[in-house]
């Protein structure tokens, strides 16, 4: 049960004022007992209709009546929150564990900064009390030895070894990363009732899990041959069995060991264990020859005994399952193995019993094994396959062309750097663009490299000594909390001054920045004269910028590491010469809190030297330069294949990511422009962007409901949508064909899901309360928008229909949903 369901459990059942007031003191005390909690320690019942509640500042008990439903949401929510605060363990009890920690690292920090400037012995105690609470929380989020093997056991070899080997010779459910959703990631057969007790129902797919390329079904039947060969040769060959064993361990189990892999990895990692599926595979090539010499022994005993393993294990997991209440999953799997080994052995059998000789029954059984080595091929053929894409080249000349001349861009991660890299390298494009990755700014030797020519890129301005930036030196540096603007090449000259190192007491010491909040100055007359900024623009320069940094949840920071420090003393030196752009894919917690001052031009925000007002638009980081973005994307930009709708090209998880982004930013356009009042050219960009991205090989995703809502505004009449007054009339009727067929595509894919999410056991679909809200928030919006821009349309009123059936059906699922049992934090 989700939190939100707990809450209404408790709200609608217990809060509800339909138990006495013995029975709910009872209820409560028994609920508060099992976090470890004292339910009269903050909470009393009054009465059946009234509970006492402790005020945290006076200690006073007051009352609280639930006849009242604000009342009693509100109590609900409250006894959630001192539930988990009962917990000592799970992810609520590691959230609190982590906020303490935060904060007992902002009070160490600021303690220790004031007894460095007092030298009181009062605030050093203070400083070394604080520590000391610290080091406590730390040690309260150490995991046990027990927490560690369970670890070990769960996630480092469950999820990240055997979940890939199962993937290569058991089934693949989809081609999207997993992180433990039943949906996404995982390792599944194709024999639905062995599926169905890990992933749920099997028998209601949505279409686009049926559609997924990543979606591959072995049966078992290469892990089961591979075991036949494994057998055969520890009994045949046990020196060949140990070596081949050996080369399977080391390329899989040790290195799992050797990577101690963290969760929520940045991609899949099976590429890492390529190695132990070779080893895998030499076995299921001896599984033929097992077979082989099964056919040549006729005593129908000698292969029993081996198959009577396999099934009598199988009976033996199901009976400690129902014991134990768990799923069936692996006796089930053991049962079906050991049932198709038994065929193939009959089979194997039966070909020894005829007349053939020895070499047709080789035949005969190598041709009999060659099926699954064909069924792989055939179901694994699609998602493998990078025929006629050429998407990563593309898209690099897409960033590298969008940029100003001697251009700066900061990049993040492996995927928007290195095809980057290879275009520049290789290709020879734009060479005069230098491509800074802000994770290797971490290191001095990038840093070095930065700092040299490069073909036509110049230097870098990083105005630092080698000495100052040396690894082990400036990696952290910590800032004031000092809100008094200060200019940032005087504050980059006080942190670069080794007399300014702030010592702590017993750790090393550390060099700081004076506050956190910075002013560039910005030659007006300048900036026009080189075309930086437009005749609009120009109304918005003052003489500096002033921003406050901070980090990717918009909280002011407490320090910044190397790269970042970098960065900024690049800006600080750049004297607005040379064009600097921060990548879109690289995120906010790399922006240094200077998002009101970009400028989007393409993949790229470019830093200028005014504030953008603030857009409506949650999308939209500071201006759109619609110009210079559009004739980049109207006649720069190139399409991978994507729009060969004839051949089609298999697009993995990592394009459509990259497509998401590139579909969000040209739904930007196309919404600026019409905000300029350009519809002729915002629904060229829309159209441009259905024709270069077709669904036929890039599914929708959320990330189009932008472009459907500006294709209804389009359609609309000029009252609701005057921005639209200069469209032609033949225009807005194709507006109105592509708004609605988008709006079907758009509803019928919430329909599947939600059709899919009520076919799930309750488990299942509690597990999926999040992406089914996602489902009926999606349907929601388009029917209001549509609603907003056509109201009277019978378009309208057919897609509202078909959102309250699905409201529906969810009702009619939950209000089946009898007991809700315990809720696990």
């Amino acid at each position: 049960m989700s939190r939100a369901q707990f809450v209404a459990h408790l709200e609608g059942e217990i809060l509800s004022g339909q138990l006495e007031k013995p029975e709910l003191e009872r209820v409560l005390r028994r609920l508060f007992s099992a976090y470890g909690l004292r339910f009269d320690q903050n909470f009393g019942v009054q009465s059946k209709t009234a509970l006492l509640v402790r005020n945290p500042e006076t200690g006073q008990m007051n009352a609280a009546p639930l006849d009242n439903a604000q009342m009693r949401s509100s109590l609900a929510t409250y006894f959630v929150d001192q539930l988990e605060s009962g917990l000592d363990y799970g992810s609520a009890y590691v959230r609190r564990l982590d906020q303490q920690k935060r904060a007992d690292e902002d009070a160490l920090r600021r303690l220790t900064q004031r007894a460095n400037q007092t030298r009181n012995q009062d605030d050093i105690r203070a400083a070394l009390q604080a520590e000391g609470r610290l080091n406590n929380t730390l040690e309260e989020l150490m995991p046990t030895q027990g927490e560690n093997l369970t670890f070990f056991s769960d996630y480092q070899m469950g999820w990240m070894f055997f979940r890939y080997f199962f993937w290569n010779f058991i089934g693949k459910q989809n081609d999207v990363q997993g992180h433990g959703s039943f949906m996404d990631g995982n390792w599944l057969s194709g024999v639905s009732f062995i599926d169905a007790e890990r992933l749920g129902n099997r028998d209601v797919l949505t279409q686009e899990a049926l559609d997924n390329k990543g979606l591959n079904h072995f049966f078992y039947l290469p892990l089961i041959l591979g075991l036949i060969g494994l057998v055969f040769q520890a009994f045949r060959d046990p020196q060949g069995a140990s070596v081949v064993g050996m080369l399977f361990l080391m390329t899989g189990i040790a290195i799992v060991v050797y990577l101690n892999q963290t969760p929520l990895q940045p991609r899949e990692r099976d590429y890492a264990y390529v190695g132990s599926f070779y080893a895998f595979a030499m076995w299921i090539g001896l599984g033929v020859m097992a077979l082989y010499q099964a056919s040549q022994k006729p005593e129908i005993q000698a292969h029993m005994r081996g198959l009577a393993l396999p099934l009598v294990a199988g009976v033996v997991f199901y009976v400690m399952e129902m014991l134990t209440g768990g799923s069936h999953a692996l006796s089930f799997s053991v049962l079906f193995m050991g049932v198709v080994a038994t065929v193939l052995y009959a089979v194997s059998w039966g070909l020894g019993k005829t007349s053939l000789d020895g070499a047709v029954r080789a035949g005969a059984l190598t041709l009999l094994a060659a099926l699954v080595p064909f069924l792989m091929a055939s179901e694994g053929w699609d998602d493998h396959s990078r025929a006629r894409r050429r998407t990563g080249v593309d898209m690099a000349k897409n960033y590298l062309n969008s940029l100003a001349p001697n251009a700066v861009l900061f990049t993040n991660g492996d995927n928007d750097t290195f095809p980057l890299w290879y275009a520049q390298e290789v290709e020879g494009i734009r060479t005069d663009v230098r491509v800074c990755n802000l994770s290797l700014l971490n290191t001095d030797w990038y840093i070095d490299q930065m700092r040299r020519r490069a073909y036509e890129s110049a230097p870098l301005p990083i105005l630092m000594d080698e000495e100052k930036y040396r690894q082990g030196t400036r990696d952290v540096v910590l800032i004031d909390r000092n809100s008094e603007p200060i200019d940032l090449l005087e504050a980059m000259n006080y942190t670069l001054d080794d007399d300014n190192l702030q010592q702590f007491p017993g750790q090393k010491g550390y060099f700081h920045l004076p506050g956190n909040t910075f002013t560039v100055p910005v030659d007006s007359a300048a900036v026009v004269s080189s075309g930086l900024v437009d005749a609009q623009e120009a109304k918005l320069l003052k003489d500096q910028i002033q921003w406050t940094l901070t980090n990717g949840n918009g909280n002011t920071q407490s320090y910044v590491t190397k790269n970042h420090y970098a960065a900024l003393n690049m800006i600080a030196n750049n004297g607005w010469e040379r064009p600097i752009y921060f990548a879109v894919t690289t995120g906010p917690e790399s922006y240094l809190g200077l998002q009101d001052h970009f400028r989007l031009e393409g993949l790229a925000y470019r830093l200028v030297p005014f504030k953008s007002p603030k857009n409506d638009n949650p999308n939209i980081l500071g201006a759109i330069g619609t110009d210079i973005m559009y004739d980049n994307v109207m006649d720069k930009w190139v399409w991978g294949n994507m729009d060969d709708v004839e051949h089609g090209i298999y697009m993995d998880e990592n394009n459509r990511r990259m497509v998401t982004n590139v579909r969000l930013q040209m739904a930007n356009l196309s919404e600026a422009l019409l905000k300029e009042r350009d519809p002729e050219r915002a629904m060229e960009v829309l159209d441009e962007l259905m024709r270069a991205m077709p669904k036929e090989n890039v599914p929708y995703s959320r990330v189009m409901m932008p472009v459907a809502e500006t294709y209804m505004q389009l359609a609309s009449d000029t009252t609701l949508a005057p921005n639209t007054k200069n469209l032609s009339e033949v225009s807005r009727l194709h507006a109105w064909k592509m708004a609605q067929e988008i709006s079907d595509d758009f509803m019928a894919m919430q329909e599947d899901n939600i059709a899919y999410f009520t076919s799930l056991e309750p488990e299942y679909y509690m597990a999926a309360d999040r992406e089914m809200q996602f489902a009926l928030q999606v349907g929601d919006r388009l029917v209001r928008v549509m609603k907003y821009f056509h109201p009277t349309s019978d378009v309208t009123k057919a897609l509202e229909d078909r959102l309250t059936d699905m409201e529906s059906e969810v009702e009619a699922y939950e209000r089946n949903l009898v007991d809700l049992g315990d809720f696990a934090f």
